[in-house]
């Protein structure tokens, strides 16, 4: 099985080649400034992209990006994690990658079934990005969005009203949020399948 990876790159980028998680596969221009490849299917849906770029002027430059296609959330962030550094208790561009990608998985997953959804998230930060008040502010729309297309549980986390001052606990919340959504998407529709056709009218023999 493969999966289909686009990065977004500047406008004078005019050739790219690179690896997915280690493999080489060949990338190209598929709209816009968007760039394209197929790569194996990873089983736990993470993506590690190094492309090598050359421009219009002839300079050449390396970066690298993680990305995720699928829900691959984390939601049991400690305390214990943020005192001892662990790669849980910070939360930088892989977070948001990860979370940007569950974002994009479950939009996707909502207009498949007829549902009209728009939101963007961002997928392809970098270490040394520096999200502005407004990348934030867009971020968690697009969070509050996906929680207002369905009917969620009681006790689901609210939307965050602002990244400042994030803690592990409120970094859980906005994971928990997405995997709330998916399971009760997944649970409307399979109500949906159960009372259609298939099951509609249906009597013991």
């Amino acid at each position: 099985m493969t999966q289909a990876i686009q990065v977004p790159l500047a406008s004078n980028v005019v050739y790219v080649s690179g690896t997915v998680n280690g493999v080489s596969t060949t990338w190209t221009r598929e709209d816009g400034n968007i760039w394209g490849t197929v790569a194996d299917k990873a089983e736990d849906n993470t993506y590690r992209v190094v492309l090598s770029m050359l421009t219009t002027a002839g300079q050449s430059y390396t970066d690298s990006v993680t990305l995720y296609y699928g829900l691959v959330l984390i939601t049991d962030r400690t305390l214990a994690d943020v005192q001892n550094k662990t790669d849980k208790g910070f939360y930088n561009a892989t977070d948001l990658n990860r979370v940007g990608s569950a974002m994009q998985y479950l939009a996707a997953r909502f207009a498949d079934n007829g549902y009209t959804i728009d939101i963007s998230p961002e997928i392809a930060w970098t270490m040394e990005d520096i999200p502005t008040q407004s990348d934030m502010t867009a971020y968690l729309s697009y969070l509050g969005t996906l929680r207002g297309m369905l009917a969620l549980p009681a006790g689901t986390p609210e939307t965050p009203s602002t990244m400042d001052f994030l803690t592990y606990v409120t970094a859980n919340n906005i994971e928990k949020i997405l995997e709330i959504v998916d399971q009760m998407l997944t649970n409307s529709l399979l109500a949906a399948f159960y009372s259609g056709e298939v099951y509609s009218g249906e009597v013991d023999a």
